[in-house]
C-alpha cells in the first residue's frame, strides 16, 4: 500500500479528526469513549504509589483497546483480498 493511500484512508476517520482538532479526548466518541472514559484512562498511579495523569496515557490505552484490534481486522482483510485476487 502506498504512503499517500494509507493517510488518505483516513481522512474522516473520528479519531484522526479528532486529533487534528488537538482534542484527544473526543477521538473515543464514535466508539463509546467520551471525555469522561479518555480522562478516566490517562491516570495512573507511579511505581512510588504517586497519582500521576497525562494525555498520552489516554491515547496509548485508547490505541490499545479500540484501535489495535480494528487495524488487526482491517490488516487480515486486505490481505485475504491481496490472497484472492
Amino acid at each position: 500500500m502506498r504512503f499517500e493511500h494509507a493517510v488518505g484512508s483516513l481522512r474522516g476517520d473520528p479519531v484522526q479528526e479528532a486529533l487534528n482538532r488537538d482534542r484527544p479526548g473526543e477521538m473515543g466518541l464514535a466508539d463509546g469513549w467520551d471525555r469522561n472514559r479518555f480522562l478516566k484512562e490517562t491516570k495512573i498511579t507511579t511505581t512510588k504509589g504517586e497519582a500521576y495523569q497525562n494525555l498520552c496515557i489516554g491515547c496509548d490505552r485508547f490505541h490499545d483497546k479500540v484501535l489495535k484490534p480494528r487495524i488487526k481486522a482491517t490488516r487480515q482483510k486486505r490481505r485475504a483480498r491481496i490472497a484472492t485476487s
